[in-house]
């Protein structure tokens, strides 16, 4: 199952699955999985590069009906004369995980199959921008909170997730910690689940979970 959204309007809080609108999901291979730094390289008196451009990536699809298409068209773009849309995205980074991202969709490129068929349906993406946020104490995320850092130097403290059903189902909040010293807790919120336990807790440095929800009262992990 993928778990690919988009919120037309460019609000995190209002992402919603890909596969709301088509039948089959986004195909990301290895080799477009969005990078975590853009392509501009700097490179300083020091010798350091620095990739300090946007990112760039692509939303691809192997195979789409046609009415999947003009659907999913319709929700996106409101139709086929505006070229291209700020939006907010749920992706898979180069590193495995479902990642948010702030930037730009075009309309896509694609070719014509037989049987009310496209295929190699890609979506060219522009200006990305990762989407984060960093807590250093107890906190109860929103909906808009999708990837979240949490900084355990000063020591442990639980972050409680938003309740599984203020987001729409099949979407992603991720964790991860920051910091060798303490442990990060990952709770529901009350008469929540996550794995079915009330909470989970993150105890190395860089550790990070992606969570989705039910839309009903559950997360589940699906990294992490």
């Amino acid at each position: 199952m993928a778990y690919f959204a988009i919120a037309p309007d460019a609000n995190p809080a209002n992402l919603i699955n890909v596969e709301t609108w088509t039948t089959l999901p986004p195909h990301i291979l290895p080799d477009r999985a969005i990078p975590l730094t853009g392509k501009v390289r700097r490179r300083a008196l020091s010798g350091v590069a620095r990739h300090d451009g946007h990112i760039d990536g692509a939303l691809t699809f192997d195979l789409l009906a046609r009415v999947d298409f003009n659907r999913f068209m319709r929700a996106l773009f409101g139709g086929f004369t505006t070229p291209s849309k700020r939006v907010s995205l749920t992706l898979i980074d180069e590193l495995g995980y479902y990642s948010p991202f702030l930037g730009y969709i075009d309309k896509p490129g694609f070719e014509i199959a037989t049987g009310g068929m496209l295929r190699e349906i890609v979506f060219p993406l522009a200006h990305l921008v990762l989407q984060s946020v960093t807590k250093t104490g107890a906190s109860t995320l929103t909906a808009a909170d999708r990837l979240v850092y949490g900084d355990t130097s000063g020591g442990s403290f639980t972050l409680t997730l938003p309740a599984a059903s203020a987001v729409q189902p099949r979407t992603v909040i991720s964790v991860s910690k920051v910091g060798a010293a303490g442990m990060l807790t990952v709770a529901a919120a009350s008469g929540g689940t996550i794995n079915g336990a009330a909470s989970l807790a993150l105890t190395t440095d860089g550790a990070r979970v992606d969570l989705v929800s039910d839309g009903v009262s559950k997360w589940v992990s699906i990294t992490g």
